[in-house]
């Protein structure tokens, strides 16, 4: 049932963010900097294409100050799809 339920998803147009997570991914690995959040990107373009059967955990690490600096970015320039 997961595997129908992948391939209904990857029919239905999925495939575009996917691969969107993947050359955000590739671009944020340029820099040094940019190499643990690019895996971090890569992780979701995984979890786009196939997200049935999968589980996402919180390993309970906060990340401190540059969490919350990285996430104000994401939601100015990434996140917030409702202003366009």
């Amino acid at each position: 049932m997961k595997f129908l339920g992948n391939i209904i998803w990857l029919i239905f147009g999925v495939l575009v963010t996917s691969i969107e997570y993947l050359v955000s991914s590739l671009l944020l690995m340029v820099t040094i900097i940019g190499i643990p959040f690019g895996l971090q990107t890569m992780k979701l373009a995984l979890l786009a294409l196939w997200p049935f059967g999968s589980r996402i955990t919180d390993n309970g690490n906060s990340g401190g100050c540059l969490s919350i600096i990285m996430n104000i970015l994401w939601l100015i320039l990434g996140g917030d799809s409702g202003s366009a």
